[in-house]
């Protein structure tokens, strides 16, 4: 099966029934950021994993990534939301969409 990995300045992404979308995005982990799926708009797109990633280096404090494994289901558009925050704090601090076209 096909695997694709974007970051993240991709905002869309295609790829084939069966096929597996890997997104990563850097969060500071450490003050209490994470990312988290806030939406996916089909059933075409499900979310396999969902995993932090240790930071690339051993300074605390330091920039570590969040990663997805989205898997495609059915040909379809999905569109998939995501969310940087803090588990208590209300407000987003960071949002990143992405647009999935399934073939």
């Amino acid at each position: 099966m096909e695997e694709k990995v974007i970051g993240p300045t991709d905002t869309t992404a295609s790829l084939p029934v069966g096929g597996a979308l890997v997104v990563r995005l850097p969060e500071l982990g450490a003050a209490g950021y994470q990312w988290r799926v806030s939406r996916i708009d089909s059933p075409a797109l499900v979310v396999e994993s969902d995993r932090p990633l240790p930071p690339g280096s051993t300074a605390p404090g330091g920039e570590g990534m969040h990663e997805f494994r989205l898997r495609a289901t059915t040909a379809a558009t999905v569109r998939v939301e995501f969310e940087l925050s803090r588990p208590w704090e209300a407000a987003a601090e960071q949002q990143h969409t992405l647009t999935v076209t399934v073939k």
